[in-house]
Order: C-alpha cells, then structure tokens, then sequence
C-alpha cells in the first residue's frame, strides 16, 4: 500500500489526515506523523498501520482526559464515566487510568481530601452532604470513614456551622427565640450538619446570647 497524500485538518492543524492508495485510511497528530516516518509515496503495511492508529487514538483520549481533569480535581469514577461517554473502549479506558495514576494527576485520596476542604471553608456544607457526595463520586467508603473518623473532623464541622450561621445571623433575628432555633435547625440540617453539630452550635449561641 502507498501513502498518497498527508494533509493538515482545517480545524486542527496539527492533526493531519493520511490517505492510502487515494482513499483517507487514519488522522494522526503531528508527532505520529514523524515519529513513524510517514512520507507521501512512501510504502505502508496494514500492520503498521494498525500500530499508529493504536497509539494516535491512546494519546487522543489520554489528552482529552487531561484537559477534563486540568478544569477541577476528579475521582476516578469520574474520569471513567467521562470516557465512557466518549464511547472509549475499556481496555483503553485503563490504559489512560494506569497513565494518569503513574503521574499523579489521578489520586481519590487527595481528591477527597480537596473536595472536603472545599465544602466545608468554601461551600460550608456539614459532613453528611459531604459523605454524600464523596459517595456519588465513587470514593471507597473506607477511604471516607478514614478522613472524617478524627476529632479535628468533628471540630472542623462545628466551627464551620458556625461560621456559616454568623453571616446569617441577620436572617434569623427576627425570630422569636423558640421560631428562630428552629428555623436555624432545618437552614443547617439542608446543609448536611448532623444533629450532634446543630445542638452544639446552638447551645453555644445560647450561651453567647445570655452574655450579650
């Protein structure tokens, strides 16, 4: 088989299409193209090119992958639902996993961790919204027990209730007392604060209201 033609794509220049006794056979991007010594009215064997499609398409869905995860941290189940959208086989699916695990842009340990930062200083939202989400995300529910099972969690929580009621402390003022603790118990329990979280936040609030 000859190579007829190598011509660049019009919406991605860098990606070009190759041509194989006259009819398009494969795109490949740039480095391919060279890595592989592709010439026009040069020889080509099907097995060849069965390797430069299996490479050019990996590095296709593994820079599609990193531009996904390069937006915001992702699990891992969430990468593979991305990729499954894209119709990506599975054998290729791991391919790029065991890739992106080997660079360290893929770790659940260190995306739940972020995440958990990020709903508790950033979204304030209590520990079982969180759970929650770190569920739907696919977080292994040992890794999750293992990073909320600590004191500094169930302090971390309250003083984040509290800095979540003290900016609607104007909202709830309002209220008489026995209304306003109420309403404060349903506004933190949509939260996701558990009910251990919400007493303590009250009765502190009690206690500095009596001193007020």
């Amino acid at each position: 088989m000859i190579i007829t033609a190598i011509n660049p794509q019009k919406k991605h220049p860098d990606r070009f299409n190759v041509f194989i006794d006259g009819s398009f056979s494969f795109s490949a991007e740039e480095f391919f193209i060279t890595k592989f010594k592709l010439k026009e009215d040069s020889e080509i064997s099907s097995e060849e090119i069965s390797v430069i499609i299996k490479e050019a398409e990996f590095a296709k869905v593994y820079n599609r992958a990193l531009a996904f995860i390069s937006r915001r941290p992702h699990s891992q189940a969430e990468i593979i639902q991305y990729l499954k959208r894209l119709e990506v086989g599975e054998v290729t699916i791991s391919m790029v996993l065991a890739k992106l695990k080997d660079f360290n842009f893929l770790n659940d340990r260190e995306f739940a961790i972020w995440l958990i930062d990020q709903r508790t200083k950033v979204s304030a939202r209590g520990k079982r919204a969180i759970v929650s989400e770190l569920k739907q995300k696919g977080i292994d529910a040992d890794l999750i027990s293992e990073l909320f099972d600590t004191p500094e969690s169930a302090s971390t929580e309250i003083e984040s209730a509290r800095a979540l009621l003290s900016k609607k402390e104007r909202q709830f003022s309002r209220f008489e007392p026995k209304m306003r603790n109420q309403k404060i118990k349903e506004f933190l329990a949509r939260r996701g604060f558990s009910w251990d979280t919400i007493q303590a936040v009250l009765k502190f609030k009690d206690v500095i209201d009596e001193n007020a």
